[in-house]
């Protein structure tokens, strides 16, 4: 197992880094070139070294599954939960441990790192939702606490861009918006019998959300953009059922995946409150479609290989053979799964 690095312009392999566990499950480039690749089935995080390729620590991780881990803007530390319960934050260079905590046995199944870095938001396999406020970077006597407890395992929590509400949805589909600062509940009408995904809108204007019908065999049609001030919802309608929807960094925009094997697949790329569609790209079998973080290129993931294309022109970027994605025990098939552009090296 390895990753592979590539140069945007003319599509030449740079480098292959060997990765010295079963798999690599996820993969971060810090703001100053580094990657790490986080294998969660030997619960361990390697540091490498783009320009080198030199392994730059090893982190042997937690006693459980890795449910999340991000770097910090400094480059120099990252955070990390666990199926152990516990929440961690190490030292980049050397691997060391700086930082755990834990407040009870149970899982962690997903969290969110704020984006001034100053709150942790985690869900549990209990259906827990936590707030942690880390300050000067002490987790040795947190200020946490419960904000919500849902009715199930939560899959996924969201926090708002300004770091002022948070989102959670349960593996049974409820969905409960909580304050950041006191945990409280937040009323934002949701018209659906559950959700299957959740998103803010980077600039915290809107909340996308694909409905769960009733139907346990069956995806909705149509994706939901709800204004978090209360104005009227936006809907948007498919021919196909949905299977992935997420915001483009523009805030304009949203890319969906629909369709099925009979009829196949497209990706839309649309107008946010038109619904005017500004690509398509058509599949005969798709699974997911993310969008990088700057907003250029869609990845496509099929059975055993990954389409990446171009927004801008429309073109096929690269399809990348043999390539799979290993999900965390909380991911479910909404949740966008990451495509690491650097604009250091690639």
């Amino acid at each position: 197992p390895g990753v592979t690095l590539w140069v945007r312009e003319g599509l030449q392999r740079r480098a292959t880094l060997n990765i010295p566990f079963a798999a690599a499950s996820g993969l971060h480039v810090t703001t100053d070139g580094r990657v790490f690749a986080n294998g969660r089935r030997s619960n361990q995080i390697v540091n490498y070294d783009i320009d080198s390729h030199e392994m730059i620590s090893v982190i042997p991780g937690h006693a459980g599954a890795i449910s999340y881990c991000n770097y910090f803007s400094d480059s120099r530390r990252l955070i990390t939960t666990s199926w152990d319960a516990q929440v961690s934050i190490w030292n980049v260079n050397d691997g060391h441990l700086l930082r755990s905590h834990r407040v009870d046995q149970t899982p962690l199944t997903t969290a969110v790192l704020s984006a001034d870095e100053t709150c942790l938001i985690t869900g549990s396999s209990a259906g827990a939702c936590r707030i942690w406020n880390l300050g000067d970077d002490d987790l040795d006597a947190p200020n946490t606490f419960v904000a919500v407890e849902m009715g199930a395992p939560v899959s996924h929590v969201a926090i708002d861009p300004t770091s002022k509400l948070c989102l959670a949805v349960a593996s049974d589909s409820s969905i409960e918006f909580f304050s950041r600062e006191t945990g409280e509940p937040v009323a934002i009408d949701v018209p659906a019998t559950g959700v299957q995904w959740a998103e803010f809108s980077s600039d915290s204007a809107t909340i996308l959300v694909i409905p769960k019908l009733k139907e346990a065999d069956k995806l909705s049609h149509e994706v939901l953009l709800i204004p978090i001030d209360g104005t009227t919802l936006t809907r948007h309608r498919y021919q196909g059922p949905v299977r992935s929807s997420h915001y483009h960094p523009d805030s304009k925009r949203i890319v969906t995946l629909f369709g099925d094997r009979s009829s196949g697949f497209k990706v839309v790329v649309q107008d946010a409150k038109t619904g005017k569609v500004e690509r398509e790209f058509q599949h005969s079998i798709a699974a997911r479609a993310s969008i990088d973080p700057m907003g250029e290129y869609i990845y496509v993931l099929e059975l055993n290989a990954a389409t990446i294309w171009r927004i801008a022109d429309g073109r096929r970027w690269m399809t990348l053979q043999n390539t799979a994605l290993d999900p965390s025990p909380s991911t479910k098939i909404m949740s966008p799964f990451t495509l690491v552009m650097n604009p250091h090296v690639i």
